[in-house]
């Protein structure tokens, strides 16, 4: 059995732990990769997540998995999703309150409050 003496001070161990961390995610991400090659096709677009997900998931404590939010890649233009809305709201699928969720307005917040057109205070003229 051969011994090693590790000095646990200094900049020494700092970086052979930093050496380790880099390794560790170096190989993670092979692994990931791996997967990602084995399980993608054209067919199944969103295969190329699961595996990555499931690759850093792997590193985290047992029973916390890791999810990528992808709706901001799938989400349409303003125009499209508000037009989406009327529609489901005027069918009943879902209401007014559930739609300002979705898009994020938060009742009652003073950044979605209407603004009345005020007129523009008159400019004063210079008594010269």
């Amino acid at each position: 059995m051969t011994s090693v003496k590790v000095d646990w001070r200094g900049p020494e161990i700092e970086k052979r732990v930093h050496q380790a961390e880099e390794a560790a995610l170096r190989e993670t991400l092979e692994i990931a990769a791996s997967r990602v090659r084995s399980s993608h096709s054209w067919r199944n677009r969103t295969g190329a997540l699961e595996p990555l997900e499931q690759a850093f998931s792997d590193l985290l404590p047992r029973g916390t998995e890791v999810r990528f939010d992808v709706e901001g890649l799938q989400r349409a233009d303003t125009k499209t999703r508000y037009e989406i809305h009327e529609k489901a709201i005027a069918l009943g699928v879902y209401d007014v309150e559930h739609a300002q969720e979705v898009e994020g307005v938060e009742i009652g917040a003073i950044q979605t409050k209407p603004v009345s057109a005020v007129k523009p205070p008159q400019m004063l003229k210079e008594v010269v």
